[in-house]
């Protein structure tokens, strides 16, 4: 390619490159509002998960303790 073409192309990609910041500085203005949404549907998921992490550690517990001491479980296990 001869130096005329590569300036071109150069020059092609860095209105580009400023067509596209453009547009992005277009839509910054409800970044706070973006953010809040992001933040309260975070919380959603965690307060979703928090019982579910909790009652598998429940059950990787009592399954623990029943393979290590059995005699601690106070409950009696049906035999099949």
């Amino acid at each position: 390619m001869d130096l005329e073409k590569l300036v071109d192309k150069y020059l092609d990609e860095q209105r580009m490159v400023e067509d596209f910041n453009l547009l992005g500085s277009i839509f910054t203005d409800s970044d706070l509002f973006v953010w809040i949404f992001l933040a309260f549907a975070a919380l959603i998921v965690v307060a979703q998960l928090l019982p579910a992490i909790m009652m598998v550690v429940g059950l990787v517990k009592s399954r623990v303790i029943g393979v290590l001491h059995p005699k601690l479980l106070k409950h009696k296990e049906i035999n099949r």
